[in-house]
This record gives structure tokens, C-alpha cells and sequence, in this order.
């Protein structure tokens, strides 16, 4: 029996000859998908299902690792894509690095696994953002996203990328940002929302922004799990506020001392 047939084994030795056949089979030897050995260790230390590598169980035990252990970038002005070894060594990285890591790890492990732009969140967010997907489970299709909402969250619109497009988003567009390449930057921005919209069957439009705008943007939706909309508050906004509170006071007093009790809590 070759190991390419192998369903799983409490045997340590036949994973890692496993492993070994899978790196080649995927070709995990370049960025962004580059394996090391320490990563086929955790992948190992990891395993829930040791009957079958391929296992939903251990693709969500490989999501659930990397969500809880990779930290967020601390200075978002050094802030850098990472390829998969580098996201594994530093143990640090947002969507992309996570997704470009738990891809490898995944497909270490037999799994038919890649990366997923997604275009709306199963709550709405339209920021940036990218997940990654598994297909070869009995549920068929299911996402894993490493960096906010874990297990098959239901984004309402995403593209499947092939690992061509993958290779070239690495090395196009996340190449320009570590360069801080303004020009090529705002290029590669458009090209790959374009690509997004092909792959939804949407019309394609001009979508380049700034440079700065888009890193700002970035940084915004990375840096929060509880996105509230976009945070502005003019000055009729607070004339309302303030207007509707004298209003309160004056016709419903009652009601402003109890609020005003309830707010002294807590102070």
C-alpha cells in the first residue's frame, strides 16, 4: 500500500511520511505556502482524528490553533505580509498570514484546502478580508476562518481563488504593500477587486484608492471584532442629542431622574 492511500495511523512515522508526500503533492516548497518541519510537528501534535488525517475534527482543531495563537500585529506602521513559514516562525499575522498558514497546515494533512476572498461577512462587514476553505468532508464546501469567526462562518459573498491567482496576489499585491509601492499598490488594489467581481459575476469597476486611505481602511477593520459602522457624528447630530435630552427632561421627568440613576451605576 502507498502512502498516497493512506486514511490515517496512531503510527507517527507514517504521518510524517505523509506529510512529506502531501508537501509535494500541493507543492508547500514556495511562498506563500512553504512548510517547515517544525509546522508538520504541530500539525501532528495537533491531530484529533489519528483514523482519518483528513478529518473535519483536525481541520478545526488546525483553525482553532491558529486563531488562538497567532497574535495581531502590534505597530501597524511595520505591518508586512507574511508567507506561511514566516506567519508559523513569528507567530504573528492578521487574515492573510493566518489563512496562508492554516492552508499549509491543512494541506500537510491531506485536505484539499485554499484561499477565499471575501467580498461581505455573514454580518455585513464589506472591509477587506480573506478565509480559507476545506472540500473534502461529507459536509463538501465549508469555510474556516482563522482570523475572526472560525467554523464554517456564512459569509454572504466570497471568490475561491485557484493557486495561481493565490501565487500572484502574494506576489503582486502583498509584495507592494511590504515595499510600500504606492503606485503598484493602488494597481493591484483594483485588479484583484476586479477579480473578486468576475468570480461573483459582477460588473467590474474602477476601485483604486489611496495608498494611505487603503492601509487606514486596513488597519480599521483588522483592529476590531465588533465592527459598529462607520464612526461619524456631525455637529447636527449633536444638536439632535442635545435637543432630545431637554425634551426628555422637560415632558418626561419621571423618566430622566430614574435614566439619570441608572447611569450613575456606572460612573
Amino acid at each position: 500500500m502507498g502512502i498516497e492511500t493512506v486514511l490515517g495511523s496512531k503510527d507517527k512515522g507514517v504521518f510524517m511520511d505523509y506529510a512529506h508526500y502531501n508537501a509535494d503533492k500541493y507543492n508547500l516548497h514556495e511562498k506563500p505556502f512553504d512548510y517547515t518541519e517544525d509546522m508538520i510537528e504541530k500539525c501532528w501534535e495537533l491531530i484529533v482524528d489519528k483514523h482519518n488525517y483528513k478529518s473535519i475534527w483536525n481541520a478545526n482543531k488546525n483553525c482553532e490553533w491558529v486563531y488562538n495563537n497567532i497574535r495581531p500585529y502590534g505597530d501597524r506602521n511595520t505591518t508586512i505580509y507574511r508567507s506561511a513559514s514566516e506567519t508559523f516562525e513569528d507567530m504573528m499575522g492578521e487574515c492573510v498570514d493566518r489563512s496562508f498558514l492554516l492552508i499549509t497546515m491543512n494541506n500537510l494533512m491531506g485536505m484539499n484546502a485554499g484561499f477565499v476572498s471575501v467580498m461581505k461577512t455573514y454580518d455585513g462587514r464589506t472591509k477587506p478580508h480573506v478565509c480559507t476553505y476545506v472540500r473534502d468532508f461529507n459536509e463538501g464546501f465549508v469555510l474556516l476562518d482563522p482570523a475572526l469567526y472560525g467554523y464554517d462562518p456564512k459569509h454572504k459573498q466570497y471568490a475561491v481563488y485557484d493557486r495561481e491567482m493565490v501565487k500572484r496576489f502574494y506576489n503582486t499585491y502583498c509584495m507592494a504593500f511590504n515595499r510600500r509601492d504606492t503606485e503598484d499598490f493602488e494597481r493591484y488594489i483594483n485588479e484583484f477587486d476586479n477579480l473578486d467581481r468576475r468570480l461573483n459575476g459582477m460588473p467590474e469597476v474602477n476601485m483604486q484608492q489611496s495608498f494611505g486611505n487603503s492601509i487606514q481602511q486596513n488597519n480599521q477593520y483588522q483592529n476590531t471584532n465588533n465592527y459598529s459602522g462607520t464612526p461619524f457624528f456631525t455637529a447636527s447630530n449633536a444638536l439632535m442629542a442635545i435637543g432630545g435630552a431637554i425634551a426628555i427632561r422637560v415632558f418626561f421627568p419621571d423618566f430622566f431622574e430614574a435614566f439619570s440613576e441608572y447611569v450613575n451605576i456606572f460612573k
